[in-house]
């Protein structure tokens, strides 16, 4: 029974690092979303208050989300040490596909800072979200496996850029010709996308590229559930590996830290 229930965890295990992978894909997927689409963006935008000013909003897009994230990955560390990797990978989750909805809502009403504002929400869950990630494989690989787990996992998240580069202008184009009713001279020339007959069509193509990316979250979402039911079906089998839970490591540490020399001890 012993050797089958140790057999059972090392299936899962490779589950959990597909599933987890996966719940960072729709994250890197998101990410880029403007950069792949920064041409049609721009021509959208051009009518409106933001068309003069532009870049500067569009690189706005990229500030919010970098500036708070030097900060939160250490705050998310401490998030899931505390209230424990499962519910803030969750959590994570759920703060990057309500960004992405925003910014999806702020294309849809031609509101630039609205899209802004879901890029705040979107990097809330960003960074800390790879925390959590990679502190919950650690938990089902070690020694020599944990590097490649942690490798594999990244490897495959960087797949969401990948697919972000081809997908995002393919899903555009198909939003705007079919559904959009795109002239497709016009719209092969980024330039006539300005026009006021196609500004409506470049809308339903990007309303397209973004949703599509807010459809990658929700699968992100479903594989982070999933994930978080198999660790704590897992979880229910181990036994504490200390009589204090969580907290005896650190008073362990506290310990080993008091008897350090002091630098300027000989």
């Amino acid at each position: 029974m012993i050797r089958r229930s140790k057999s059972d965890r090392h299936k899962r295990r490779w589950l959990v690092l597909v599933l987890s992978a996966v719940v960072t894909l729709g994250s890197y997927y998101c990410y880029d979303n403007p950069s792949a689409l920064h041409d049609q963006l721009a021509a959208y935008f051009a009518a409106t208050p933001y068309g003069p000013h532009f870049e500067i909003y569009f690189n706005l897009l990229y500030t919010v989300y970098s500036i708070p994230n030097c900060v939160l990955p250490l705050l998310g560390g401490v998030l899931s040490d505390r209230f424990g990797n499962r519910l803030m990978l969750v959590v994570f989750s759920v703060l990057i596909g309500v960004g992405q909805l925003v910014c999806l809502v702020g294309v849809w009403n031609d509101s630039m800072l609205t899209m802004l504002l879901g890029r705040v929400v979107f990097g809330l869950g960003g960074e800390s979200l790879s925390v959590s990630s990679s502190a919950l494989i650690s938990s089902w690989f070690a020694g020599k496996e944990l590097a490649l787990a942690l490798g594999i996992n990244l490897s495959f998240s960087r797949l969401g850029s990948v697919a972000n580069d081809i997908w995002s202008p393919a899903s555009f184009s198909r939003g705007y010709h079919q559904f959009g009713g795109g002239d497709d001279d016009e719209g092969s020339d980024d330039g006539e996308m300005t026009t006021p007959d196609n500004n409506n069509a470049v809308g339903v193509g990007l309303l397209f590229s973004f949703g599509a990316g807010f459809l990658m979250c929700l699968v992100s979402i479903c594989c982070c559930c999933c994930c978080c039911c198999v660790e704590a079906k897992e979880r229910k089998k181990r036994k504490p590996s200390t009589p204090h839970g969580s907290h005896a490591p650190v008073c362990l540490l506290l310990c080993a830290v008091s008897h350090f020399k002091s630098p300027w001890r000989c």
